[in-house]
């Protein structure tokens, strides 16, 4: 049933948090603040259950892919490290808000900029080869840069002990090295050439605030935020809680930086906190979440003493947000055009007395059994709609008229309820726009569409109705329509694909 496929949906999304980030009680949070509309108790227990087990399994696998086969039920975030030991002060408080602010500002940012990235895309990367190149050469286009700013701007160093402590053995292979002789490594490369879950590692707990220079953690946060925009919508799977991540660490390890130049008599300093709170700022910033940020943020690093830095930067984070945009999720679902069934009614009260005409179109537009394919087309240029009443001819009543290109319902033609006892005869529309007030001809030439042959019965979809002519060899001189007229079909109808599959 429907309602069970939204459960089961809300449930796959709440075990694929938990395995992925080590964050069951962070996954379940995630599907009640944003992937589930409706909660219910047999909901609730269902992904608790389906986020600890799915946690359970990935921890075995990943301990087993890294050859302890005695696995330990003392679980680890997929990001923890020495820096989630750190604790957080009060005196630190006004610098992680500001750093919640900053989070929320490159967020509304990011998704102002996405809004005409995605909208280009939609216009102009439809086809399934058009997605292809463009995942391919964004690739390339990723893997030069890093490697370029890693070879032209990086220099050599001693690792340090924070450097080699941030990094598990499992792992220390990842260490960029890159053309650095044994024990150095290539400090750029230390942020850009890294994959992305030891950049993340390396910037969380490396304990040194001398480690990396604030021009070079700007330009992470630049270059990071810049490709997380640019990458984000594509034809592959790519999600946006690690870059994310990444971005917020590097901006909030920048913080801190600052803070340490500024007042290098600071007792309780610790750059880890700053880069933790951060990363929780970059993840709400963007996403607007914030109790389920809150704690994947603090599972993901084992870091249990932070819930209330998290939850306060994530709030900040996100109505800074929310002032400038909304968040990532909300405007793929806008500009997808997805129904989204909202949590409440505005005035409800206002509803009660609300009445079907009241939000009707009072000109309806409807078409006949058997029509000319160039006078559908004429409907579909001069009106929106999403779908079209499919009328039958009464040959009693001679009165009705037409105007310009489309009929008007005006109640005598009554709504098809069986397309097969439906008139051999086309009803023609009026050819010239001039002669409003003619009684409509009857023909039966080439080039017509007819609606009996499809099975289709009292309403036509506008969408199901650019698909069928989509088939029709007997289009007008002009061609078929501009895709600028599939905007206003409902469901989404811009991608051609989708439109041939009917």
């Amino acid at each position: 049933s429907d309602s069970w496929k939204r459960d089961f949906t809300a449930i796959g999304a709440a075990a694929g948090v938990a395995v992925a980030f080590s964050a069951p009680v962070g996954g379940v949070l995630f599907v009640i603040e944003e992937a589930a509309t409706h909660w219910s108790q047999p909901l609730s227990w269902a992904a608790i259950v389906a986020a600890a087990v799915a946690a359970l399994v990935g921890g075995t696998l990943s301990s087993f892919a890294h050859g302890h086969f005695n696995v330990e039920l003392s679980y680890t975030g997929a990001f923890d490290g020495p820096g989630s030991e750190q604790g957080f002060h009060i005196i630190d408080v006004p610098f992680y808000a500001l750093i919640g602010i900053a989070g929320g500002l490159l967020g509304g940012l990011l998704v102002k900029l996405q809004k005409p990235i995605t909208l280009f895309r939609f216009k102009s990367i439809s086809t399934p080869l058009r997605r292809l190149a463009e995942a391919v050469a964004i690739a390339i286009l990723t893997a030069s840069l890093r490697l370029a700013i890693s070879g032209l701007a990086g220099s050599c160093q001693p690792i340090s002990d924070s450097l080699a402590e941030a990094i598990p053995e499992n792992i220390s292979h990842f260490r960029a090295s890159f053309t650095c002789p044994e024990g150095e490594y290539n400090n750029v490369a230390a942020i850009f050439f890294q994959p992305i879950e030891v950049t993340v590692r390396t910037v969380l707990h490396t304990s040194s605030p001398r480690e990396f220079s604030p021009w070079l953690l700007f330009g992470g946060v630049v270059f990071f935020f810049l490709m997380t925009t640019i990458t984000y919508g594509i034809g592959v799977p790519s999600g946006v809680f690690v870059p994310s991540f990444v971005i917020g660490s590097l901006l909030g390890r920048l913080v801190g930086v600052l803070v340490h130049i500024a007042w290098p008599g600071h007792d309780a300093f610790h750059i880890e906190t700053f880069a933790f709170a951060g990363a929780v700022a970059g993840l709400a910033g963007i996403t607007r979440m914030t109790m389920s940020v809150a704690m994947i943020a603090i599972e993901t690093t084992s870091n249990g003493h932070a819930f209330t830095v998290a939850l306060l930067v994530a709030i900040i984070a996100k109505f800074t947000g929310d002032a400038l945009a909304v968040g990532i999720y909300d405007l793929h679902i806008q500009l997808k055009g997805v129904p989204y069934l909202e949590e409440r009614i505005e005035r409800a009260d206002a509803y009660y007395s609300l009445k079907v005409r009241d939000v009707m179109s009072t000109g309806v537009v409807a078409v006949y059994a058997k029509m000319r394919i160039r006078n559908l087309v004429a409907i579909l240029k001069s009106h929106s709609h999403g779908s079209f009443p499919v009328v039958r001819r009464h040959s009693h009543n001679p009165d009705r008229t037409c105007s310009g290109t489309t009929m008007k319902y005006r109640g005598d033609c009554n709504l098809s309820r069986e397309a097969s006892h439906r008139s051999a005869h086309t009803e023609e529309l009026a050819d010239n726009k001039s002669t409003a007030g003619l009684s409509c001809a009857t023909e039966t030439p080439p080039g017509i569409i007819d609606f009996n042959t499809h099975s289709l019965k009292g309403m036509i979809g506008r969408r199901m109705l650019l698909a069928l002519l989509s088939h029709y060899d007997e289009l007008p001189e002009q061609g078929f329509l501009p895709r600028k007229y599939y905007d206003s079909a409902w469901p989404n109808t811009r991608l051609l694909r989708s439109e041939q599959e009917i």
